[in-house]
């Protein structure tokens, strides 16, 4: 009977060993699982494999993380995103849970382990196969080497410095796979070399130092640190441009407006928690890119991102110091765990896998947006804590506890889930009315959408739109009152104070819709959309003259509104503003830390506004120090160029397929250029503009 039950027990594990293998698999090829199916499945596994009776401290300490992320879902600045990492937390914590006890299981960890290397090997040969395919593409467009273009080159959909950190924890689980692992390290080690990115260099540098200090083993110490300089000699050998211009750290302008750029992202997120209302708790998970919105992404020159410059930051502003408290607490039990054991097998792999990723973390912060990341390293967790496992069964009536709240919170998950799924097919329903002139259906499907912050924004938007068609004040009234509602309940959301001016106008209401956008340039004078927003509101106001600023500022922070139809239309009825706005632009100078972007744009200014040889000085001085900017190769005639920014490297037919069509320019536009981005990550949804939001 023992016997059996062993043999029983033996063979679940080895199902809950493959279940977790396939998962493994399929977030390593970011395969969707809207619904968090996985999570389901989980949950039951737990009830076959219970969790282990007696915890250690980086058991508890993992629990109450993931009671953390949990718990932001309810506090949390955006909701949406904060269940998606919830749901995320959660799984990788019932995985841990399961994997504590399946690592004393010989056969089930033989399974995990050798099990990985086929999608492990598939995911490097494709990535190695497409990087020939894109460095073909660069170079066919006539660029000397593709350092400048990586962001062109996506393996897997990832990002380069998020495939990085990927390779960085394959790395450190085959080290710890061990067995006929040699090859895959190696090309492990090549595919990160051919990233060519700073930080992955630095962490491969530092897991290799503290892998030869760490290990014991001559055999041990030698071999993974030999497969990893043969893998960057290779690399050397057969790219030295991309090399060498990596290893110079910040020899380049690109590489000098990284640095400058994270740098002053720490400063301005620091100063962002300062003025927070929440530091114990954060403002919730996926917030980040929300809560330094005023102090760093109000400039229209700038490229928006929701990554943060390092974890510190990231942690202190969506966790507050309850999270950076409780990720330090961790750390301190895995270094205490790390020691006990350190002359267990495997201990070395993952401590210096730990050590590497969290020096990559000190250069972007991509943890939370990478499942397969955050859940391998919790499995190497798991493995390192596998000596010391009592495989004495939990109370009968304890045994049912975890898993009975993973179901629950599944149960919720999958509801939310649902109901914005219902609110998703209302918009769509709506915007098919709106544009069948349908909009009586439309309105009705857009109040049944609720009074959630999104809602209620494409609701303000949708009534502007509708006082546009129909002329009616009670439009305009319902558009102040949604975006009123909206403010009120999102304050950090500096974008709908804009659309409250726009809905201000649309009533009549003229002085208050001037006021709000003169305090909105005044906050934020980089801010192109407010410029031209204000711009707007004083020329309907008969003040041409005081206009005038705001119109050429806009345009020398973003120059393509040139291309608007309201420019066409001021150089058809008022030639005298027309002519004062083309003197005006003639005489915009460089500043003297003016960046190639600057140049760039100053350039298109020039271009459109007659002065070619300017131009042709500026886009070429742009270029021949940022050479990854499409437009000005556009201008210069080098079509090949513009059309490998433009379609891609991975476009068949690329030099000879059409281009595709210029969309036409609007003020809808110029919304979604600026605020489509940030609502889709702080919402969950695309921003719905129902077409033309003129102000």
């Amino acid at each position: 009977m023992e016997n059996e039950a062993e043999t029983s027990s033996s063979r679940v594990h080895v199902v809950a060993a493959l279940f977790l293998l396939v998962v493994m698999s399929l977030w390593l090829f970011q395969v969707q699982d809207v619904w968090q199916v996985a999570l389901l499945l989980v949950a039951g596994m737990l009830v076959v494999v219970p969790p282990l009776r007696r915890w250690s401290l980086v058991d508890g300490v993992i629990v109450l993380l993931a009671a953390c992320d949990v718990a932001s879902c309810l506090y949390g600045s955006c909701p949406v995103p904060a269940l998606r990492q919830a749901s995320f937390s959660v799984f990788c914590l019932a995985a841990y849970l399961t994997a504590r006890r399946l690592f004393a299981d010989a056969e089930a960890t033989r399974i995990l382990f050798t099990g990985s290397y086929v999608p492990v090997a598939v995911a490097l040969a494709i990535t190695v196969c497409t990087f020939f395919v894109f460095r073909r593409s660069v170079l066919e467009a006539g660029f000397a080497d593709t350092y400048h273009f990586r962001f062109l080159f996506r393996p897997l959909g990832y990002i380069t410095n998020q495939w990085a950190e990927v390779l960085l924890v394959l790395l450190g689980w085959l080290c710890l796979a061990r067995r006929h692992a040699s090859v895959l390290v190696f090309l492990t080690a090549v595919v990160l070399c051919l990233s060519f990115s700073r930080g992955a260099y630095i962490a491969l540098g530092t897991f290799v130092l503290a892998w030869l200090c760490a290990v014991r083993s001559v055999r041990d110490k030698v071999r993974v640190p030999l497969l990893c300089l043969a893998a960057f000699l290779v690399v050397w050998i057969g790219f030295p441009q991309e090399t060498n211009t990596t290893l110079r750290m910040n020899a380049t302008v690109s590489q000098q407006q990284s640095t400058e750029a994270r740098v002053g992202a720490t400063q301005a997120a620091w100063e962002a928690f300062r003025e927070s209302t929440y530091p114990l708790f954060g403002q919730g998970n996926g917030s980040y890119s929300l809560a330094i919105d005023r102090v760093l992404n109000q400039d229209s020159t700038q490229t928006y991102t929701n990554l943060a410059p390092n974890l510190p930051v990231l942690l202190l502003t969506e966790k507050g110091w309850l999270g950076l408290l409780l990720y330090g607490l961790l750390s301190v039990c895995i270094v205490r765990e790390l020691w006990k054991r350190r002359k267990e097998t495997g201990t070395c792999a993952i401590g210096c896998t730990l050590l590497a990723v969290g020096v990559k973390e000190m250069t972007q912060a991509n943890l939370f947006h990478l499942p397969f990341v955050w859940l391998t390293l919790c499995l190497m967790l798991a493995y390192l804590q596998r000596s010391d496992i009592a495989m004495t069964e939990p109370a009968p009536r304890k045994r049912y506890l975890i898993p009975g709240l993973v179901t629950v919170f599944y149960v919720v998950f999958a509801v939310s889930v649902y109901s914005y799924k219902q609110k998703e097919k209302l918009h769509v329903e709506a915007m098919e009315a709106f544009q069948g002139n349908q909009l009586e259906k439309a309105a009705a499907c857009m109040e049944q959408t609720g009074n959630s912050v999104p809602c209620l924004v494409e609701r303000g938007l949708f009534h502007l739109r509708c006082h546009q068609n129909t002329g009616q004040k009670d439009d305009a009234r319902r558009a102040m009152e949604a975006l009123t509602d909206a403010a009120a309940r999102q304050p950090d959301d500096v974008q709908i104070r804009y659309l409250q001016a726009c809905a201000c106008l649309a009533a009549g209401q003229s002085v208050k819709a001037r006021s709000v956008l003169e305090e909105l340039v005044q906050a934020y004078p980089a801010n192109s959309l407010y410029r031209w927003g204000l711009w707007k509101c004083l020329s309907r106001d008969g003040q041409a003259q005081a206009a005038l600023p705001h119109l050429v500022e806009a345009v020398r922070l973003t120059p393509r509104i040139l291309t608007l139809p309201d420019i066409q239309e001021l150089a058809e009825t008022d030639t005298t503003q027309f002519r004062a706005l083309r003197a005006a632009l003639s005489h915009l100078q460089l500043s003297a830390s003016a960046t190639p972007s600057d140049r760039a744009r100053l350039g298109y200014i020039a271009y459109w506004n007659g002065e070619k040889e300017k131009a042709k000085v500026l886009l070429q001085q742009a270029v021949d120090d940022l050479p990854n900017l499409s437009t000005p190769w556009l201008l210069l005639g080098e079509e090949r160029k513009y059309r490998l920014l433009l379609l891609g490297a991975f476009r068949k037919n690329l030099f000879t397929v059409d281009l595709p069509e210029e969309p036409d320019m609007t003020a809808g536009w110029l919304l979604s250029l600026f605020y489509g981005m940030k609502f889709m990550d702080w919402y969950g949804h695309e921003l719905l503009t129902f077409e033309k939001i003129e102000l």
